[in-house]
């Protein structure tokens, strides 16, 4: 069953610098999604209607 998401990019002071939504099947995929989109100095933090999921590392 498909769910949203939020994803909010934060550079390393921990301050969101940008939010977008997406549509996923499951958690797993949401934070496989947010892996692609993370980069050098932005993590990308996870969540669904409240909910933490994960967070995707800078690199």
């Amino acid at each position: 069953m498909l769910a949203y998401y939020r994803f909010f990019g934060v550079n390393d002071g921990d301050r969101v610098i940008w939010e977008d939504s997406v549509t996923c099947f499951d958690d797993a995929e949401a934070v496989a999604v947010a892996q692609t989109r993370s980069g050098a100095g932005v993590s990308i933090e996870v969540w669904e209607v409240g909910r933490f999921v994960g967070r995707a590392a800078a690199h």
